[in-house]
């Protein structure tokens, strides 16, 4: 069975709201002529679209529009921000701390699911345990030097030989 060719959608281009503003302007304007106008406009819109289009905003379809944005943040950009600051933060604790912060309603289902998919993207990554600079910071050893503490200790027979070998060693360079 042959498939059905879809055709390239025009960009920036909403048919449904060219029919509504030619008909706003001629009523009684065919589909076919419709059609042609916008032939020559060089947008294609079948006579059949155009008649189906037609049909529906008499019906009392809206015709139907993306809602613009007034410039401020979108729910996700929130989200994902206090998540950035926050990123120990519970789905609950954040939709209560966002409703209050921006003024709209952000339930914990959808932050639960925007933080999911940040930490699918690697967006918010949490590393389990102590960072290793944390661990060597205290002692002033980094992991060649604790190598070698170990290969000392292994050769002198123990922690208490390695001490008391140190401490004979520290008097002598005192």
């Amino acid at each position: 069975m042959a498939r059905k060719k879809r055709r390239k959608r025009q960009p920036g281009v909403n048919k449904t709201q060219l029919v509504a503003d030619a008909l706003s302007a001629d009523p009684d304007a065919s589909p076919k002529a419709l059609s042609e106008r916008f032939a020559a406009e060089g947008i294609e819109i079948s006579p059949t679209h155009v008649s189906n289009i037609k049909s529906s905003l008499k019906r009392g379809d809206a015709p139907r529009t993306r809602r613009k944005r007034s410039g401020g943040v979108t729910k996700t950009q929130a989200i994902k921000e206090y998540f950035s600051a926050n990123p120990k933060a519970m789905p609950k604790q954040a939709a209560e701390d966002l409703t209050r912060q921006h003024g709209m309603e952000f339930s914990s289902n959808s932050v639960s699911t925007i933080k999911h998919q940040m930490k699918k993207k690697g967006e918010l990554r949490r590393r389990r345990g102590r960072p290793a600079a944390a661990a060597n910071a205290a002692s002033g050893a980094g992991f060649s030097e604790m190598m070698a503490a170990k290969d000392l200790v292994q050769r002198l027979g123990g922690v208490e030989q390695a001490k008391q070998a140190l401490d004979a060693y520290s008097k002598l360079v005192k």
